[in-house]
């Protein structure tokens, strides 16, 4: 495990303790070798957990739709409340359909 994946992890550790804290919805998360973060809601309305955890973590929703007809909701944001703890990610939902 490389460094930067390390400290990945230790972010998502205080992601998730403050998601709990402040009861959002559950995400599936990742982290990618360079510590990047990505997270997916895993049941319910997907676009309001995208939003709801991106008011929590400072950031907007950017809406794109495929040529498929679905919707990618995604919030890209930067965790630095803990300062010994700083990472870099994404929150996304494919919605099908376009239904965002």
């Amino acid at each position: 495990m490389s460094g930067a994946q390390q400290r990945g992890y230790e972010a998502l550790g205080a992601i998730l303790r403050y998601g709990a804290v402040n009861r959002l919805p559950e995400l599936a998360w990742k982290v990618a070798a360079d510590g990047t973060l990505a997270g997916e809601p895993t049941r319910g309305d997907e676009r309001a957990a995208v939003d709801l955890w991106a008011v929590h973590l400072d950031t907007g929703v950017q809406q794109t739709a495929g040529p498929d007809g679905t919707t990618r909701l995604q919030a890209d944001f930067t965790w630095d409340r803990d300062l010994t703890a700083i990472a870099h990610g994404t929150i996304r939902a494919d919605i099908p359909g376009g239904a965002a």
